[in-house]
């Protein structure tokens, strides 16, 4: 709870604790930090039958990663003239635009 408090995301009561709206944005803007403390915090705690430090590590770069990605794809979503392109469907009858997804 301190590492999402550093970063002012405050945990909802009326979603069951869960992340929402810019609380979960805030973590997206700041993964490396936060996973990077999660990491920390996760391998001062490591037992002998739990995950090896470096298994923490490769855990915590995959969610940094995929943060990484899901705040780069809900950015682009909210640019959509940027990837929006116009498809031929039925042999030039039928267009619709559509948006490429990452």
């Amino acid at each position: 709870m301190k590492v999402l408090k550093s970063i002012e995301v405050q945990l909802t009561r009326y979603h069951g604790g869960s992340l929402n709206g810019n609380d979960i944005k805030k973590v997206m803007d700041h993964s490396f930090y936060v996973f990077d403390k999660f990491a920390i915090i996760l391998k001062a705690g490591c037992r002998n039958d739990s995950l090896t430090p470096e298994k923490i590590d490769q855990k915590c770069e995959e969610y940094k990663l995929a943060f990484l990605l899901w705040d780069g794809a809900f950015a682009m979503a909210r640019k959509q003239t940027h990837w929006q392109k116009t498809v031929s469907c039925t042999e030039g009858t039928s267009r619709e635009p559509f948006m490429h997804t990452v």
